[in-house]
């Protein structure tokens, strides 16, 4: 590879990733795999998202979801977040970290502060259980709720 032509005082632009704004975005799943957990621990699935339309288009961004944290709360919130995941991607039985590959969703992106390192990054609002209950659970044939009647 010839580098004769790299300039090393070049604009490479900033190392740092600033995260896209706060809103909802069309996103691509552009990567998802099974991944070893932070610091040796139990293996989590990992996403990259791309966003799709819009001023922040092409910008990407990664989530975790440690469904096998060593600590039950932390394993919950992943599991709870994989869970907003297939909900939001229409895959109901998934069966490998891949299946969310390729999947278009849309999403309610939020900016939050990492407590570990103060660094700004992107997360996925993801449903509750509530709201993601087919319709026909939630609504009578009478057009109300059931509870209603």
């Amino acid at each position: 590879m010839d580098l004769n032509s790299f300039d090393i005082n070049g604009d490479f632009g900033s190392d740092e990733h600033v995260p896209v704004p706060a809103g909802v975005y069309k996103l691509l799943i552009e990567e998802s795999n099974g991944v070893p957990g932070y610091e040796g621990g139990p293996e989590q699935v990992e996403c990259k998202f791309q966003v799709l339309e819009g001023e922040y288009k092409s910008r990407t961004f990664k989530q975790w979801y440690d469904i096998n944290a060593l600590e039950e709360w932390a394993r919950n919130k992943g599991r709870r977040m994989l869970r907003g995941l297939c909900f939001l991607s229409g895959i109901t039985s998934p069966t490998d970290a891949s299946v969310f590959q390729g999947k278009i969703i849309t999403a309610e992106v939020l900016v939050n502060k990492r407590k570990t390192s103060g660094k700004l990054v992107n997360d996925i609002k993801y449903p509750s259980k509530l709201d993601q209950r087919p319709q026909s659970a939630t609504a009578s044939a009478g057009g109300g709720m059931p509870w209603a009647k």
